[in-house]
Protein backbone atom coordinates (compact mmCIF):
# COMPACT_ATOMS: atom_id res chain seq x y z
CA UNK A 1 0.00 0.00 0.00
CA UNK A 2 1.17 3.53 0.23
CA UNK A 3 2.37 3.59 3.81
CA UNK A 4 4.80 1.52 1.99
CA UNK A 5 5.73 3.78 -0.91
CA UNK A 6 9.59 4.12 -1.45
CA UNK A 7 9.02 7.81 -1.67
CA UNK A 8 9.05 9.51 2.08
CA UNK A 9 6.75 12.56 0.62
CA UNK A 10 4.01 9.90 0.00
CA UNK A 11 4.47 8.34 2.92
CA UNK A 12 3.73 11.57 4.87
CA UNK A 13 0.72 12.56 2.76
CA UNK A 14 -0.35 9.67 3.60
CA UNK A 15 0.06 9.76 7.39
CA UNK A 16 -1.81 13.28 6.93
CA UNK A 17 -4.92 12.03 5.25
CA UNK A 18 -5.32 9.33 7.38
CA UNK A 19 -6.18 11.85 10.13
CA UNK A 20 -9.66 12.54 8.37
CA UNK A 21 -10.47 8.66 8.76
CA UNK A 22 -11.37 6.39 11.45
CA UNK A 23 -11.13 2.70 12.38
CA UNK A 24 -9.04 0.17 13.18
CA UNK A 25 -7.60 0.02 9.50
CA UNK A 26 -6.80 3.62 9.56
CA UNK A 27 -5.12 3.20 13.06
CA UNK A 28 -3.12 0.45 11.97
CA UNK A 29 -1.67 2.45 9.02
CA UNK A 30 -0.79 4.99 10.88
CA UNK A 31 1.07 2.86 13.89
CA UNK A 32 3.00 1.69 10.58
CA UNK A 33 3.99 4.79 9.81
CA UNK A 34 5.21 5.97 13.08
CA UNK A 35 7.73 3.25 13.03
CA UNK A 36 9.02 4.31 9.80
CA UNK A 37 12.77 4.93 9.09
CA UNK A 38 12.11 9.16 8.35
CA UNK A 39 10.97 11.28 10.74
CA UNK A 40 8.60 13.06 8.43
CA UNK A 41 5.92 10.38 7.49
CA UNK A 42 6.70 9.81 11.72
CA UNK A 43 5.40 13.36 12.54
CA UNK A 44 2.41 12.94 9.90
CA UNK A 45 1.01 9.74 12.04
CA UNK A 46 1.66 11.62 15.12
CA UNK A 47 -0.87 14.72 13.92
CA UNK A 48 -3.08 12.48 12.67
CA UNK A 49 -3.66 9.75 15.92
CA UNK A 50 -3.74 13.15 17.94
CA UNK A 51 -6.73 14.66 15.65
CA UNK A 52 -8.39 11.29 15.70
CA UNK A 53 -8.45 11.43 19.41
CA UNK A 54 -9.68 8.32 21.71
CA UNK A 55 -7.81 7.24 24.64
CA UNK A 56 -7.01 3.53 23.43
CA UNK A 57 -3.96 5.68 21.24
CA UNK A 58 -2.10 6.31 24.48
CA UNK A 59 -0.23 3.53 24.67
CA UNK A 60 0.62 3.78 21.17
CA UNK A 61 1.68 7.73 21.61
CA UNK A 62 3.58 6.97 24.73
CA UNK A 63 5.93 4.35 23.03
CA UNK A 64 5.87 6.98 20.48
CA UNK A 65 7.71 9.16 22.67
CA UNK A 66 10.77 7.04 22.66
CA UNK A 67 11.89 8.29 19.02
CA UNK A 68 15.43 8.99 18.36
CA UNK A 69 13.90 12.38 17.13
CA UNK A 70 13.51 15.55 18.60
CA UNK A 71 10.81 16.80 16.09
CA UNK A 72 8.86 13.52 16.28
CA UNK A 73 8.89 13.07 20.19
CA UNK A 74 7.78 17.06 20.34
CA UNK A 75 4.77 16.03 17.84
CA UNK A 76 3.91 12.99 19.72
CA UNK A 77 3.83 14.86 22.98
CA UNK A 78 1.41 17.40 21.11
CA UNK A 79 -0.77 14.32 19.84
CA UNK A 80 -0.84 12.77 23.53
CA UNK A 81 -1.84 16.72 25.04
CA UNK A 82 -5.01 16.63 22.84
CA UNK A 83 -5.72 12.90 23.31
CA UNK A 84 -5.68 13.15 26.59
CA UNK A 85 -6.65 16.93 27.69
CA UNK A 86 -8.30 17.90 24.45
CA UNK A 87 -5.72 20.62 23.78
CA UNK A 88 -5.59 21.82 20.07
Amino acid sequence: GLTGSSEPGIRAAVGKALGNGRGEDVIGALQLLLGDPLPRPRIAAARSLGQIGGKELVPMLKNALKDQDDAVRATVGGALGRVLYGHK
